[in-house]
């Protein structure tokens, strides 16, 4: 009910009004449209005041979440194979089993491979309380220094983490990043 369609130069689009398009006057909605779109100019100030707050929140939620879990980790003789040669690991996974890394790989000093994107900042200052260090990279900022400075720090001496996927996907394939990380560093891929 109240919907209908409107022809578009390629296609039908559904023109559907809801009770509150109705019932809210022209003008007030163009105030609150005018604010809305002034709240998001606001954004840079509200994100530099609530940054700081996003690592002891998003640590506190992951062990908090994590102490719920029942984890078992698989592919350990792998990681212990490669202690015994000498070697640091690559940790490869999946972007979905993020949180689930964090909470089980804590406090190691790993080196975690992270987005210069906004979103990458949260995650940069949550699991740097959590023990990780971080290098800030992308493939669409800062990538290829970013795969540079990996593999100097695996070839260092220090184990690494990175999501294989890719933060555009497609999900649940691996990306050439790690591989190169693994073959300038020399380090095993533990997944």
């Amino acid at each position: 009910p109240g919907c209908a369609t409107r022809k578009n130069w390629h296609r039908s689009v559904p023109i559907c009004k809801t009770y509150a398009q109705n019932w809210v006057p022209r003008a007030l909605r163009n105030v609150l449209r005018t604010w809305l779109w002034s709240w998001r100019a606001g954004d840079k100030l509200i994100y530099m005041s609530l940054t700081p707050l996003i690592g002891p929140f998003g640590a506190g939620l992951i062990t908090a979440l994590g102490s719920t879990f029942s984890v078992q980790v698989s592919g350990q003789e792998y990681r212990d194979q490669a202690r015994e040669q000498g070697h640091y690991v690559i940790y490869a996974f999946w972007h979905e089993g993020l949180a689930i890394a964090t909470y089980v790989f804590r406090h190691q000093g790993i080196r975690v491979l992270v987005s210069q994107h906004q979103d990458g900042e949260y995650i940069s200052r949550t699991i740097e309380r959590m023990g990780y260090t971080t290098i800030r990279g992308s493939t669409t900022r800062g990538g290829a220094k970013a795969l540079f400075q990996m593999a100097a720090a695996g070839a260092g001496g220090e184990d690494l983490g990175i999501t294989v996927d890719g933060p555009r996907g497609p999900r649940h394939r691996v990306q050439s990043g790690v591989l190169y990380i693994a073959r300038r560093s020399g380090l095993p891929i533990v997944p």
